[in-house]
C-alpha cells in the first residue's frame, strides 16, 4: 500500500530528515511508526528507498 504523508525536508550538512506535524501522520497504534520508517527508507536492506542513508555499493561515486 502507498500512503502519501506531507512533509518537510530539512538538509544541514550532509544530513537531512522530514518532519511531520502530527496531524499530518495516519492514526491508530503502529501507523505514525511505520509510516516513518517508510519515510527514511529503514525497512529496505540497502536503504535506497526513503531518506536512510546508503551502502558504499548502491552509489556511484567510485
Amino acid at each position: 500500500m502507498t500512503l502519501s504523508i506531507p512533509c518537510v525536508l530539512m538538509r544541514a550538512g550532509t544530513s537531512r530528515a522530514p518532519f511531520f506535524l502530527h496531524d499530518w501522520l495516519p492514526e491508530g497504534d503502529e501507523a505514525p511508526n511505520q509510516a516513518l520508517i517508510g519515510a527514511i527508507g529503514a525497512s529496505d536492506r540497502l536503504q535506497l528507498d526513503g531518506l536512510g542513508g546508503t551502502k558504499r555499493i548502491a552509489t556511484n561515486d567510485g
